[in-house]
């Protein structure tokens, strides 16, 4: 990924061991847009780091249809299910398809019929 002066101090996912991905601010470039230096949200610290990739703005959290994100990257579809998952919503569409995320318990509103409907096309 490219970045300029004016990317600095804005928020981009980064790889992390504990959680896949973490939010950072990017504080530099290193080595001609080969290595970024970042500070974590979670930690306030700084690291090193290979790869980011960019957010997407709060006003996209939970959204239904993850073709609708601007950025649309691995750590972006992941929070958004995630978020989506946290609200009870385990239906997301992407594009065309459905992604159902396994919630693991026995939930009968699930299958009620307005719930059908709503994913039903004709």
């Amino acid at each position: 990924m490219t970045v300029d002066q004016t990317t600095h101090n804005q928020e981009y996912w980064v790889e992390d061991p504990d959680d896949l991905f973490t939010k950072a601010k990017l504080l530099n470039t290193l080595e001609n847009n080969t290595k970024y230096e970042v500070e974590l949200f979670s930690t306030h610290s700084k690291k090193v780091v290979n790869k980011i990739y960019p957010t997407n703005a709060s006003y996209f959290d939970n959204i239904d249809n993850l073709s609708e994100l601007p950025n649309l990257n691995e750590p972006s579809v992941l929070n958004n299910l995630g978020k989506r998952f946290e609200n009870g919503n385990i239906y997301t569409y992407s594009g065309l398809f459905l992604v159902a995320v396994n919630p693991y318990e026995h939930k009968p509103e699930l299958y009620s019929d307005s719930v059908i409907q709503k994913y039903h096309n004709d």
